[in-house]
């Protein structure tokens, strides 16, 4: 099994909602409930990051 992390998810999450998944969206908000600040700007940070290199940096 693989290790929770929210960060992650709420990055995939976040590019999902932004690409007009409604679902996604409504994970996003979800995950990010559970969240702290820098935790939400990391996956932020993450998102931009991801989708600036056309896929290829997505930790």
């Amino acid at each position: 099994m693989l290790p929770r992390d929210p960060v992650r998810a709420q990055m995939w999450a976040r590019i999902a909602a932004d690409a007009g998944d409604s679902a996604a969206a409504a994970l996003s908000d979800s995950i990010a409930a559970t969240m702290s600040e820098p935790d939400l700007a990391e996956a932020e940070r993450r998102a931009r990051a991801c989708l600036a290199s056309g896929y290829h940096a997505c930790e």
